[in-house]
């Protein structure tokens, strides 16, 4: 979900966490998210939408449920729905978490790990858990080009996630890009492909893409 402000995922996650209508808000969330997707199949577009999750949400023994009933009202695949989770949530309760995060696999939807590299938690303490996509963190992935650093970490975090999808957050230039697929990475975002779209300005933005046209500079 993106809002337009300059306000990332990072900053309202932690407001919403204290927030009393955290639930209906993530049922709200969910239940547009999945709404379009059934929009862009109805068009003949099979994409699939990524939703964040926050620690308060893998608590939840009931979000599970919640999820598969959206799932069949909105008559979606739930392998096109991705749910995002931090290292930092999965840990607050590791032990729930993990059984949240069982039910949502099971029901066939992938679970993605968002911002890693970001925190102190090594893979193999999140080995057990049923994740299918790992996100690199844009901390490190946008000064790897300049730090050395950063881009050792960054291949070291492509080489313990071989096995699961890689995903490099915060790609702003060609060279970065070319970087992260010599490495192996799978799947890249960021700037260099687009700033975020409003579901509206998404399709135009695909058909232009595939028909080789750069997308007008005021779309955002």
């Amino acid at each position: 979900m993106s809002w337009r402000t300059h306000l990332g995922s990072s900053a309202w996650r932690p407001a919403g966490s204290r927030h009393r209508r955290l639930s209906p808000l993530t049922y709200l969330v969910l239940d547009a998210a999945l709404a379009q997707v059934r929009a862009w199949s109805d068009s003949g577009r099979r994409m699939p939408v990524s939703v964040n999750l926050s620690a308060r949400n893998l608590l939840d023994p009931q979000l599970a449920t919640q999820v598969a009933d959206l799932l069949a009202v909105h008559e979606v695949a739930p392998e096109l729905l991705a749910l995002e989770v931090t290292e930092t949530a999965i840990m607050i309760e590791p032990v729930r978490a993990e059984r949240v995060l069982r039910e949502l696999a099971a029901l066939g939807i992938r679970i993605s790990l968002d911002d890693f590299g970001a925190g102190c938690t090594s893979l193999s303490q999140l080995r057990t858990l049923p994740i299918s996509e790992l996100k690199i963190d844009l901390s490190l992935v946008i000064p790897m080009t300049r730090e050395l650093d950063a881009a050792l970490i960054v291949r070291s975090v492509v080489d313990l996630g071989r096995g699961r999808t890689l995903v490099a957050q915060g790609v702003e230039d060609a060279t970065t890009l070319d970087a992260l697929a010599h490495m192996g990475c799978d799947e890249a975002q960021g700037n260099h492909f687009s700033p975020a779209l409003a579901a509206d300005a998404f399709e135009p933005w695909c058909v232009e893409r595939a028909l080789g046209v750069k997308p007008s500079a005021d779309v955002a």
